[in-house]
């Protein structure tokens, strides 16, 4: 009986620590912004200085990041940057 005990005290902590990996890990995700009639490429990407171009937008982006798109981003410019991709 003891044994289980520790076994599941071990687990606790095991996903006590998942826990708080997930919580780093979100806490780490970014927002950025594309505005292409307000923006710059030499900006940070926030709502008050947003990049001003898709590709500059999504090279920024880590695993988790949100890309917000203002104005006029047009399909366009998304379909040229796709095509750009290799698979």
């Amino acid at each position: 009986m003891h044994q289980g005990r520790r076994m599941s005290a071990g687990l606790a902590a095991r996903l006590g620590l998942g826990l708080v990996v997930a919580m780093a890990l979100r806490a780490r995700a970014s927002e950025y912004t594309v505005d292409n009639l307000a923006g710059a490429d030499a900006n940070p990407g926030t709502v008050e200085a947003p990049f001003k171009t898709l590709a500059k937008g999504l090279s920024a982006l880590r695993s988790g990041d949100t890309l917000h798109l203002v104005h006029q981003v047009v399909a366009e410019q998304i379909l040229r940057h796709l095509a750009t991709q290799t698979p």
